[in-house]
């Protein structure tokens, strides 16, 4: 027994000698070791990277003054901070030691300055319970991807006991993971803090299984980052300029926002748009966090060069100029509806589309994808138009013409395609010089036999617009004499012609005896756009003109509500 006190004296003696030759005994400082066994006997092992942390207290609150971890030898030196001494802010000072595997250790330290320095040694002891009574693990909260991001070094602590004080702390693991033993059949509250995160506080909640609280408990966190810097940006797309000609801005381009995550080092997109009629962009309010690094935005369109710019402090306007990947190429884009007929219930994004150039045979040619969208790059093949057929194995052939202009090298093209002819007023059309038959159209008044270029005028296709014979013509178009003092029998709403239409289409109506109208414009979502008639009308025939200048490409309905009757009608804008 004697041989072992004197072994353990030696042993201490030893530890401080060691300790005192490393480290400088200042005014205000503590030091010692930290080992784990019993420390009146022989049998102890030094403990290396156990943490040490200086906490300042005021009522039950503490803030964390410095924190460092024992090295390899397991001795440990704290200082306190000088300025603790002169601001006599707290009313308490304490060391709590903890290691992963031990439980965990608090030391209340004298709030007397001349006290120090101290020399105070732990010896922990193993946490063997076999048990977990609080486990979870602690995620980012924002992510652009379904991976859960964890977020290891955040501080967990649990709060309970007569006083409602704090009864133990850990960390997480890189995993996100912590956990805790019995001491959490004790506590009431746990508090999720992380550097750069907003603390949650939460209740543990109480299950109750019978004979008391259900164990394990499961918490998982899901922290929100704090907001550095908040921006908002827009600006223009726009080719390179060139001095001798118009200054061309890209509709449709991609506009991405991207940033660095640190945690992976990948690239994640944050947000996403695209240019309006104008090349005119706008990124809504976006906030700057510290798990993204090296903001940016990404600019790309067909047929022209990507270009990545990185987002300065304070930049609110950013325009980009792109420059054409080969200046002979010519980029091809638009949208494809399909529908029944003109008046069917059925008009939709039409997938599958075949879109190519007629005088590139076996060349280039694209496929509308789900949304109808499609976009083609090709080599301008000669001087003057081109015909641009649109196929698919559901409907008619259909074709368009389209000219270069402002050597901008980039034009829209939109088509709609129905498996039946429509009435569609083709009056003030020019369809070109040339002798191509085109078919019998409605004019506004009779069915012509039209010849031209082509069915494609303005980014519009006609094509369905032109009948194979004049009876065919005239019997989906001729449907009521306009005479106004002609009486009808009952409401109706006639075609409105043209449709499609850009920008301007005629409204028609009959009414059978002077009556309250409503005749409206909602859009896809059922909303209101517009109002064209709202008024007292006299019996006969009438038309209301609508102006879609302001409104963007896309299906509309017309409705007419009178005196009980409604009906209503799908028109169609195309810009």
């Amino acid at each position: 027994m004697f041989a072992r006190f004197t072994k353990l004296i030696i042993s201490s003696l030893l530890s401080i000698i060691f300790l005192s030759s490393l480290i400088a005994q200042e005014e205000g400082s503590i030091w010692g070791i930290i080992a784990t066994g019993d420390e009146m006997s022989d049998d102890i092992v030094l403990l290396s990277n156990a943490s040490i942390k200086l906490n300042a207290h005021l009522g039950n609150n503490y803030e964390t003054l410095v924190e460092t971890f024992s090295n390899e030898n397991g001795g440990y030196e704290i200082v306190i901070p000088s300025e603790f001494w002169v601001i006599d802010l707290y009313d308490a000072l304490s060391l709590h030691v903890q290691k992963g595997g031990f439980a965990s250790q608090i030391f209340d330290l004298p709030m007397t300055q001349t006290d120090y320095p101290l020399v105070i040694n732990f010896f922990l002891v193993e946490d063997t319970e076999l048990e977990i009574y609080l486990y979870g693990n602690v995620y980012l909260n924002e992510s652009s991807n379904d991976e859960l991001l964890p977020i290891n070094g955040a501080l967990i602590e649990i709060f309970g006991g007569f006083s409602g004080g704090l009864l133990a702390e850990t960390t997480t693991a890189d995993s996100g993971y912590y956990e805790f033993g019995g001491i959490a059949s004790a506590a009431c509250t746990i508090q999720v803090s992380a550097e750069g995160f907003i603390t949650q506080e939460m209740e543990i909640p109480e299950v109750d299984c019978g004979d008391g609280r259900c164990y394990p408990v499961e918490m998982n966190f899901y922290l929100e980052q704090t907001c550095n810097e908040e921006v908002w940006i827009s600006g223009m797309v726009c080719e390179v300029f060139q001095p001798d000609e118009d200054l061309y801005c890209f509709s449709g381009a991609n506009v991405i926002v991207k940033a660095i995550n640190v945690v992976n080092n990948t690239w994640e997109t944050l947000y996403q748009t695209e240019t309006t009629n104008d090349g005119y962009y706008e990124i809504p309010t976006m906030c700057y966090i510290d798990i993204y690094t090296d903001f940016s935005i990404e600019v790309s369109f067909p047929g022209y060069e990507t270009q990545m710019q990185l987002i300065l402090a304070n930049a609110s306007i950013m325009d980009f100029y792109l420059e054409q990947t080969n200046p002979n190429e010519f980029v091809l884009f638009g949208h494809v509806t399909g529908g029944a007929s003109q008046n069917s219930d059925d008009w939709h994004d039409l997938e599958g589309a075949v879109i190519s150039i007629a005088e590139l045979q076996g060349g280039p040619i694209a496929v509308s994808d789900a949304s109808g969208n499609y976009d083609i790059l090709f080599e301008w093949p000669v001087w003057g138009p081109i015909t641009v057929n649109c196929s698919h194995n559901e409907y008619p052939l259909q074709m368009g013409i389209i000219l270069q202009y402002n050597n901008a090298n980039v034009d829209e093209l939109n088509f709609v395609v129905l498996a039946e002819p429509i009435c569609v007023d083709i009056s003030g059309i020019y369809f070109g010089p040339c002798e191509m038959v085109l078919g019998f159209a409605w004019d506004g008044e009779n069915c012509v036999g039209l010849s031209g270029c082509g069915w494609g005028v303005d980014g519009i296709n006609y094509s369905n617009a032109f009948f194979n014979d004049f009876e065919a013509c005239e019997e989906a178009c001729y449907v009521i004499d306009t005479d106004p003092h002609i009486p009808v029998a009952n409401f109706q709403l006639m075609s409105a012609y043209p449709n499609p239409f850009n920008p301007t289409t005629i409204v028609s109506y009959q009414c059978p005896k002077p009556s309250p109208i409503n005749l409206a414009i909602y859009n896809i979502n059922g909303r209101l756009v517009e109002t064209l008639v709202n008024e007292t009308m006299t019996t006969g025939y009438h038309e209301a003109l609508w102006d879609a200048t302001n409104y963007q490409s896309g299906m509309y309905f017309v409705k007419l509500t009178a005196n009980g009757f409604k009906q209503t009608q799908k028109i169609m804008l195309l810009k």
